[in-house]
């Protein structure tokens, strides 16, 4: 298990009405470096190449209309350099492992919450 963050400096309000959002949802904070050791141990990589900064917006439910700065990461096979969600990808308990991941961390880098 990576480690956490528990005191996340937060500079723009978006940022943190996300933070302590997905907080509340259940998902821990953890550092990119932390995130990329756990995908190395999966088996996986993030392709920095494709980092895509973006402004994503809530458009239904309580927090409709709500926007927050963040930076999309695109994890790929370590050893081939296929995308996880390619359909030549490999759809092993590693790949159940990584889509779990998903769901559970974040990050933040630069006033950006980091996910993919």
């Amino acid at each position: 298990m990576p480690p956490t963050l528990t005191e996340p400096a937060v500079q723009d309000p978006r940022l943190a009405a996300e933070i302590a959002a997905r907080l509340k949802f259940g998902q821990t904070q953890i550092t990119i470096a932390a995130w990329s050791q756990s995908l190395k141990e999966l088996g996986y990589r993030f392709d920095r190449r494709m980092d895509c900064y973006c402004n994503p917006l809530y458009m239904t439910g309580e927090r409709a209309g709500e926007t927050y700065p963040s930076l999309g990461l695109y994890p790929v096979e370590a050893d081939t350099g296929i995308g996880w969600a390619n359909i030549a990808a490999r759809r092993d308990q590693k790949w159940e492992q990584l889509k779990a991941m998903r769901e559970s961390f974040f990050a933040v880098s630069r006033g950006s919450l980091v996910e993919w």
